[in-house]
């Protein structure tokens, strides 16, 4: 008699998760003028909904974002922001994982640029691409392979002097545990390629670091470097040189978390060039008693400073 071996089904776990907040806020400076200042109060609600499917070596999750904001005079600058994200991975094997990461973000330059590059672009719609697969290899017990592959694509509205570029890049990662079991070191080699309508920038970037668990409540992960960058503008060239630095730290409160984050890199600008430029955030959550009492870990007020 022949027996046949059934496989036990792969378990899985689906959710359905959902946010909302709102917020009233009065901005002294909406246009970021020196000179002809404009001042008004700001409606703000931000929905958000995730989904995500779980099994022991997949894991998919989409989350969608909105952000709309009502001016209570200049009514002409009404926003509705929207932000899709698509996140995946799977454990191939145990010692192989593929991921990817992508997103679909429409906002307005004035905010967004100024956040992330720290540069001030003429108000207009702003469409977002990104796109990051990855591939990570655990070589032996205590050291790694990473491989990632970014692209961005922005597209503004065309009504002013904001020009649309693509940024493509490559970054081969190796980590390897110390003896302390709690520190990991790094070695990460990175080439990006920038596509702007009046000109191209190569950049070469090498960085060194680590990452340390003090305790289950603490980490830190610091990382620094040098870039090398081969510009292209109209009938120019150019190259710059530079240092670059990732620092953040990371903890955990009775009833509350925090991080703190220093970056300084190289970015692409909607300038038509890329710059240079660092930023500074400090932000915390935290639980009030009734969320605490109620054992609602996901209930959090939060402060958060960037500069």
């Amino acid at each position: 008699m022949a027996g046949v071996c059934i496989p036990a089904a792969e378990a899985a776990e689906e959710t359905w998760s959902s946010r909302i907040s709102l917020q009233w806020k009065y901005d002294d400076n909406i246009n970021y003028s020196s000179r002809n200042k404009v001042r008004d109060w700001i409606y703000e609600v931000r929905p958000e909904l995730t989904w995500r499917h779980r099994t022991e070596r997949d894991d998919l999750r989409f989350t969608a974002r909105l952000l709309g904001q009502k001016y209570d005079t200049e009514s002409e600058l009404d926003t509705l922001d929207q932000d899709y994200r698509l996140e995946a991975s799977s454990q191939l094997w145990p010692t192989l994982n593929l991921s990817f990461d992508g997103s679909y973000r429409k906002d307005t330059t004035l905010d967004s640029e100024l956040s992330e590059e720290g540069i001030l672009l003429f108000r207009e719609d702003r469409k977002t691409y990104r796109m990051n697969p990855s591939v990570r290899w655990q070589a032996t017990e205590r050291s790694a392979w990473q491989m990632s592959l970014p692209f961005r694509q922005e597209d503004y509205g065309g009504q002013y002097d904001n020009y649309d570029y693509k940024s493509t890049a490559t970054y081969l990662e190796y980590s390897r545990m110390l003896a302390d079991n709690r520190t990991h070191i790094f070695v990460q080699p990175g080439f990006s390629y920038d596509d702007f309508e009046t000109g191209d920038t190569h950049t070469y970037e090498m960085m060194c670091g680590v990452d340390r668990a003090f305790s289950e409540r603490l980490t830190l992960h610091a990382g620094g470097g040098v870039y090398l960058s081969h510009i292209k503008e109209d009938t120019k060239t150019s190259s710059e040189t530079g240092f670059v630095a990732s620092v953040e730290a990371q903890g955990k409160l009775e009833r509350g978390r925090w991080r703190a984050r220093y970056i300084r890199d190289v970015y692409p600008g909607g300038i038509g060039r890329t710059v240079f430029a660092g930023s500074c955030d400090l932000e915390g959550d935290v639980q009030d008693d009734r969320a605490a009492a109620s054992d609602r870990s996901d209930e959090f007020y939060r402060c958060a400073l960037s500069g």
